[in-house]
């Protein structure tokens, strides 16, 4: 799907990854949000259990927007939809929230 040629993307391609994006980047704000929960209560194990599954998701979707990216500067045209926006907003918006896990359980271990 992600190859280097010159076609476009139709709507119907570009929509099943927006929501795979929305789908992982959600995962992993979750899981995100669950290892400082974990943190929290003392659970650093399961803190540092949970942020790495937040990280496999997130790289998940790393991956495929790169590869959209990539595919652009190669010539195949990709049309920007609210939904893509809203994908690679899901995606920003996950990595935020990893960096703040993160943080905030180094500062819990403390």
């Amino acid at each position: 799907m992600f190859g280097y040629n010159k076609m476009k993307y139709d709507y119907e391609a570009l929509s099943e990854i927006a929501l795979k994006l929305i789908s992982q980047s959600n995962a992993s704000k979750s899981f995100a949000l669950e290892s400082i929960s974990s943190a929290k209560k003392g659970d650093f194990r399961g803190a540092d259990e949970k942020l790495e599954k937040a990280n496999q998701a997130w790289l998940s979707c790393q991956k495929q927007h790169t590869a959209l990216i990539q595919d652009e500067a190669a010539g195949q045209s990709v049309d920007i939809s609210i939904l893509l926006a809203h994908a690679l907003d899901q995606v920003t918006s996950a990595e935020t929230i990893i960096l703040l896990a993160n943080e905030l359980i180094d500062l819990y271990r403390k």
